[in-house]
């Protein structure tokens, strides 16, 4: 996880893919390397941290702030491919309800 590789600490969570996936890696001495010998890398971190943060603070703001059917609205416009690729079950986890509730939202949207 991120927060993990930049504070050198052991991750308390991890990730699954739900689709085939590629990852890239990269040693953390190596990373120092080039922040620290290419400004030009450390600003381009900057502005992919910024656009990371601002979708995290987008996406607390969904979870406090939205209903269940906002939140699968934004979702189905942000990222509508994938209802073709993840399984329902985790499409109603993400947005707090269970699969017989997304059906039923689906359906209402789709008329």
């Amino acid at each position: 996880m991120v927060d993990s590789f930049l504070t050198q600490k052991p991750a308390n969570a991890n990730f699954e893919t739900l689709t085939e996936s590629r990852l890239l890696r990269l040693h953390y001495k190596d990373f120092d390397y080039l922040c620290n010998h290419y400004p030009e890398f450390e600003k381009w971190l900057r502005v992919i941290l910024s656009h990371t943060l601002r979708s995290v603070l987008e996406r607390q703001k969904e979870l406090s702030m939205y209903s269940a059917a906002e939140k699968l609205e934004t979702l189905f416009k942000r990222s509508s491919h994938l209802f073709n690729l993840i399984p329902d079950k985790y499409i109603a986890s993400y947005i707090g309800v269970d699969p017989a509730t997304l059906s039923k939202m689906l359906n209402k949207m789709m008329l």
